[in-house]
């Protein structure tokens, strides 16, 4: 562990310089880098396709090469599939990326190279680390950490390749961690986060929490919560639940590590009694300085909520912007892990990592929309991101759209808003998922009915179209899930409507001419939600199930 971090120590310093460096002059850093990319990639298929090799510039760049989809690498990607080289960059090709498939309810493969992901991995977190240390010297420390997260069994093409989630591909066991090996084993989310939390609640040393997205993190707090005298019973007596659905056989590998710890298992009553849960990470864990989760975009909404029931004054950290397809951008931590209280989700684009262009959204649905580069956006201003990386994409549409909230020196400072598809619309006014989400995070902090868990939207027309019963009512449905069983008051759901009301003024207008109607509200049991992804993962073989990205915005009527 020691080698480990002192070479994450070193990388992160000198990433760090480059990285400050190359931020005060992002439109050169930006022009080098796409002729970087330009010149490996005219040596492929896809480049001599598009005669990358006499592209002389960014203007010139962007002129000849349209923008593109996924549907435009498909050829590419399914003859990769079947053996062939060199198509879309030089690099071995060792797996295939799986996207969430939330989007079309369909993951798409991407061809990559795992070495490669992993030393562009380790520069973005190195770099993100070395700014933390700074605010955080205990984050260095070498102590014990709790990686949270499933087990995932890989797939293969017909040429033997792996495919599946890069997050868990990129993320092997290391002896530090709290959980043994074989906890990464499990391929259930109930049992798996179960086993995670006895280990970890053992462990008083953890000083740092992992969790791939906030809605693992949340289902993890949720299940200390729930069953906390179970867990403390197995901590007691070196013995886990006898009604917990697990193989003898993994039962005895788990219970090797678990030896019995009756004072740890008092000091934990001790923590738990009175069922205050209020900031119970740092009394659970006196020397956890951070939890690193997404917390951004479609998982804002649970990092709220693990802020609001647990009350967390340990700081929830996305360190980085990234999906299947690159690595977009990283936090920028110089001036804190907070602002204002809250933990930063600002971005900066990697410039190295790839180049960057920017469709704003007004143009993002016309058939040649324009593009602006790194430094003439508009602080204010939402756009679609557009990449062209070493990963063979170019000009690539990658459907996240981002709000400049500013500059850092000439680079933009973003955060991530929701995707281009997600929007709810009876008419034009296309109210997009972040404003969504804001007015029922604001309508639910009004409710004594119990505390939201999660939710969904869509059109009363897709509603309509499952029931055959056509109403022509123009009105959102709203799914919404509480941790209680207690009925919500119709005042309490009329709020939802009083936010939008209030927060969006295209929906005030069409609510004040009358062309929309109040939205509908209805109450789901607590675990819908759980038995929806359950159903999403089943149905893919490709999901991993801590991949997961609930759909704010449904279109699928398999939701």
């Amino acid at each position: 562990m020691y080698l480990e971090q002192k070479v994450v120590e070193l990388t992160g310093w000198w990433t760090l310089m480059r990285f400050r460096k190359d931020i005060k002059d992002i439109k050169n850093v930006q022009e080098q880098t796409l002729m970087d990319i330009l010149k490996t990639g005219s040596q492929t298929k896809f480049g001599r396709d598009h005669n990358l090799k006499n592209i002389a510039n960014t203007a010139e760049f962007r002129e000849k090469v349209p923008l593109s989809c996924y549907d435009d690498y498909r050829p590419y990607i399914e003859a990769i599939m079947n053996g062939e080289k060199n198509l879309l960059f030089h690099e071995q090709i060792d797996f295939f990326g799986a996207t969430s498939g939330t989007t079309s309810g369909k993951s798409k493969l991407f061809p990559l190279n795992v070495n490669k992901l992993k030393i562009n991995l380790l520069f973005a977190i190195a770099t993100s680390f070395a700014m933390i240390r700074k605010h955080i010297p205990s984050f260095g420390v070498i102590k014990p950490i709790a990686n949270v997260r499933i087990g995932v069994r890989f797939p293969t093409t017909e040429t033997g390749i792996e495919k599946g989630s890069i997050s868990a591909k990129l993320m092997p066991y290391r002896r530090y961690l709290c959980s043994p090996s074989a906890a990464y084993d499990i391929l259930t989310e109930k049992e798996g986060l179960y086993i995670h939390a006895v280990f970890t609640l053992k462990e008083p040393d953890v000083t740092y929490i992992m969790c791939l997205t906030s809605s693992v993190l949340l289902s993890f707090l949720l299940l200390i919560k729930r069953q906390w005298k179970q867990l403390v019973r197995d901590i007691r007596l070196g013995q886990l639940d006898p009604d917990l659905n697990i193989s003898d056989s993994m039962r005895k590998k788990l219970e090797k590590s678990l030896r019995p710890d009756p004072k740890r298992a008092d000091e934990l009553t001790g923590i738990f009694h009175g069922n205050s849960f209020i900031n119970i990470v740092p009394r659970l864990w006196t020397h956890c300085s951070m939890v690193s989760s997404l917390a951004t975009g479609t998982f804002e909404l649970q990092a709220n909520i693990v802020r609001a029931q647990f009350g967390q004054t340990v700081p929830i950290v996305t360190f980085m912007h990234a999906a299947t397809e690159g690595q977009y951008g990283i936090v920028v931590f110089d001036e804190g892990i907070t602002k204002d209280g809250v933990t930063r989700a600002d971005f900066v684009p990697i410039p190295r990592a790839a180049f960057f262009e920017f469709i704003p959204l007004e143009d993002v649905h016309r058939e040649h929309p324009r593009t602006l580069l790194a430094h003439q956006v508009i602080p204010g201003s939402d756009y679609e991101l557009v990449v062209t990386n070493s990963r063979g994409l170019y000009r690539y549409r990658t459907q996240d759209v981002i709000r400049i909230v500013g500059f850092r020196n000439t680079a933009p400072v973003y955060n991530v808003r929701q995707r281009t598809t997600d929007v709810l619309n009876v008419r034009v006014e296309k109210v997009p998922e972040s404003v969504v989400t804001e007015a029922v995070v604001a309508a639910a902090a009004t409710w004594n009915s119990g505390c939201l868990t999660n939710f969904s939207a869509t059109e009363k027309i897709n509603c309509d179209k499952l029931t055959d019963n056509i109403t022509g009512e123009a009105r959102y449905v709203f799914f919404v899930e509480l941790d209680t069983n207690t009925h919500m008051t119709e005042v309490e759901k009329s709020q939802i409507d009083a936010k939008l009301y209030e927060i969006c003024d295209t929906y005030r207008a069409f609510r004040n001419n009358g062309t929309i109607q109040e939205p509908e509200v209805i109450q789901v049991a607590p675990g819908t939600f759980d038995v929806i992804k359950q159903t999403a993962v089943n149905n893919n073989s490709l999901l991993y199930i801590d991949q997961f990205k609930w759909p704010r915005i449904l279109r699928k009527p398999d939701f």
